[in-house]
């Protein structure tokens, strides 16, 4: 099992303000980390539902993606553990 860890920030759509993201993909592949940079640095304004599933829909294996949205922290879960 690899284990990559990144932080990236998008813009939020109702707000427009920055918001910061931390992706947590497990993977029984290799991914190449210019892969994940570019894909999360194409991340204008999007939602964090539609950042998970892009993402996921990438790279497969099993994500994590949280972030504080306006005083609430939000965790994303996509695909399966293991």
């Amino acid at each position: 099992m690899n284990v990559y860890r990144y932080r990236f920030t998008a813009k939020c759509p109702n707000n427009r303000r920055t918001v910061e993201y931390s992706l947590v993909l497990h993977s029984q592949r290799m991914v190449m980390v210019e892969a994940i940079v570019k894909a999360c640095s194409g991340l204008k304004a999007a939602y964090h539902e539609q950042i998970a599933e892009r993402l996921y829909n990438e790279f497969g294996g099993y994500q994590v993606i949280s972030a504080h949205h306006q005083g609430v922290d939000v965790e994303t879960q996509r695909g399966s553990q293991g």
